[in-house]
């Protein structure tokens, strides 16, 4: 697996399976010093979302209903909060030792480990808000908004003075993607009345772009609940019951 340094949304990332797939990705794409290899890791993949200031560490942990390059198979991405409590304290566990490893006292991160047989495998953490229904979801079941804390934190204040009310006890998102072109239909209806955010970049009619990185794509849906199973299936509902079509720009 060979992922960019400075990029984020899978953007740049490559799986290569044998050595003649590296020689040509070595041929096409490597730029020294701006990429990291590490070994592919089989297994689902979850995201620990926290914040973490002076001693109070403030997380959730979700799970990628598939891999977050779905986009470039233009299929949607879903995620949803753990409920499995085994899997919940694998994850604060985690969460824990990066802290610790890393020394980290003010900051908000966006930590991704593979799901296996025998536990969590460490993939990435970066020191910023998740993208795609990340922040919504925080402050849905946490009462923090990610993007406010993070400047907070930058500009020295309180992250958690604006904290609210958290609405509920597990949250879920799907993103929608596009191969660009101009947006002919767009129907949610199936799930708009039971999204918690709802978001939509087009109209019909409007010339959209092709989703180049999971962060972001045509439609977000975030949907909140009391348990894991409620929200799960809303997020099975938007999978299958959101539909658009587009047409080639002139």
């Amino acid at each position: 697996m060979v992922k960019p340094r400075a990029l984020s949304g899978s953007q740049g990332v490559a799986v290569l399976r044998s050595a003649e797939e590296a020689d040509e990705w070595l041929a096409s794409s490597y730029e020294p010093e701006a990429f990291l290899a590490e070994a592919f890791v089989e297994g689902d993949m979850c995201h620990i979302d926290a914040l973490v200031y002076d001693g109070d560490v403030l997380w959730d942990t979700s799970r990628y209903v598939r891999d977050t390059m779905a986009y470039l198979r233009g299929e949607p991405l879903s995620s949803v909060s753990v409920g499995d409590a085994s899997l919940r304290e694998a994850a604060g566990a985690l969460l824990a030792q990066v802290i610790d490893g890393w020394e980290v006292r003010r900051a908000v991160l966006h930590l991704e480990a593979f799901v296996t047989p025998t536990g969590l495998t460490f993939c990435e953490v970066a020191a910023r808000p998740g993208g795609a229904g990340v922040v919504d979801a925080f402050v849905a079941t946490r009462g923090v908004n990610l993007m406010h804390a993070k400047l907070l934190i930058e500009c020295g204040e309180d992250p958690l003075r604006n904290r609210v009310e958290p609405i509920a006890a597990h949250s879920a998102w799907t993103v929608h993607y596009t191969t660009g072109g101009v947006l002919e239909c767009f129907d949610d209806s199936a799930v708009s009345g039971g999204a918690y955010k709802r978001r939509v970049a087009a109209q019909p009619g409007d010339e959209v772009p092709r989703s180049r990185f999971s962060g972001t794509g045509l439609s977000l849906h975030m949907f909140a609940g009391p348990t894991h199973e409620e929200v799960l299936a809303w997020v099975r509902k938007a999978e299958s019951q959101v539909t658009f079509k587009t047409r080639p720009s002139m």
